[in-house]
């Protein structure tokens, strides 16, 4: 099944722009394959995809700028996302248990990898954060197996507890 959320929504010849998705919005909806959100869209709700086990592929808002907590938590075939620019907020959970993601790239609008963000995301190799990124918070990378180095840019001053616990984490690299 795919999903287009319009930019636009008109009720009795009114037409309303569509700015988020609400909470648990298609939570736990085991047919969805793909979604296309409309342009107008600035927030995904918390845990408004959460396990959606089927789902491969989402094409964010340009507009998005924030992503709650668990959103995307436990989407298992997602095997990537691209976040766009204007992400200022990415909550906490939001991608825990998406074993098939890959590589993510955090927009520079982050300042904060919260607690648990990609926990259990054993496909993912590939991390790119900026240097806007103060915090990298308790089991942020918690089992990413597959996540054998990472760049740190010299901004983060603060990695919590069990950040990278049974993580496939080698080396790092200071910049």
């Amino acid at each position: 099944q795919s999903v287009t959320i319009p930019a636009t929504v008109t009720i009795n010849g009114v037409s309303y722009k569509v700015t988020a998705i609400a909470d648990k919005a298609f939570s736990g909806c085991k047919s969805l394959k793909s979604v296309k959100i409309g342009n107008n869209v600035t927030k995904i709700g918390t845990k408004a995809f959460y396990n959606c086990k089927a789902l491969t592929n989402i094409e964010l808002s340009p507009n998005t700028t924030t992503i709650g907590n668990s959103a995307f938590y436990g989407c298992t075939t997602l095997p990537s996302i691209t976040l766009p620019a204007g992400v200022s907020s990415i909550g906490n959970n939001a991608f825990r248990s998406c074993s098939s993601l890959g590589s993510i790239e955090i927009p520079s609008g982050v300042t904060k990898i919260d607690t648990f963000t990609f926990t259990d995301c054993t496909s993912l190799s590939s991390v790119t954060i900026p240097n806007t990124v103060t915090l990298i918070d308790g089991n942020a990378f918690q089992n990413c197996k597959s996540l054998g180095n990472i760049n740190m840019p010299d901004s983060v001053t603060s990695i919590g507890t069990y950040a990278f616990s049974g993580s496939g984490l080698s080396s790092i690299t200071l910049s």
